[in-house]
């Protein structure tokens, strides 16, 4: 689209066990950034910034927490249960790979 702005996306699906309780979360996020030289920043304390992007990410996760140990602390055990997460956050991206694939 003739635009110095990059686009990315993510999804997951991952699971933890520990020795208390199990952990699963699925989920995704996207990420839109854009380059500080393209907005007039080449160098930043003499640091040339040509591979530094700057942007918003925006993550969606359900995550489950089950199989909790009776020893288990009462953090753990009151975070038992799903939970639909969501956030945004600033992104500040470095990328200094110099090769199409």
């Amino acid at each position: 689209f003739d635009t110095d702005l990059l686009f990315g996306l993510d999804a997951f699906n991952w699971r933890l066990e520990f020795s208390d309780f199990t952990r699963e979360a699925t989920g995704g996020s996207i990420r839109f950034l854009y380059p500080l030289t393209s907005l007039g920043f080449p160098t930043l304390w003499g640091f040339p910034l040509d591979d530094t992007s700057v942007g918003l990410s925006y993550r969606l996760e359900r995550a489950e927490i089950t199989d909790v140990s009776p020893t288990a602390s009462t953090a753990i055990r009151t975070e038992q249960g799903s939970l639909l997460a969501s956030g945004i956050s600033p992104q500040l991206y470095r990328d200094t790979r110099n090769h199409p694939f």
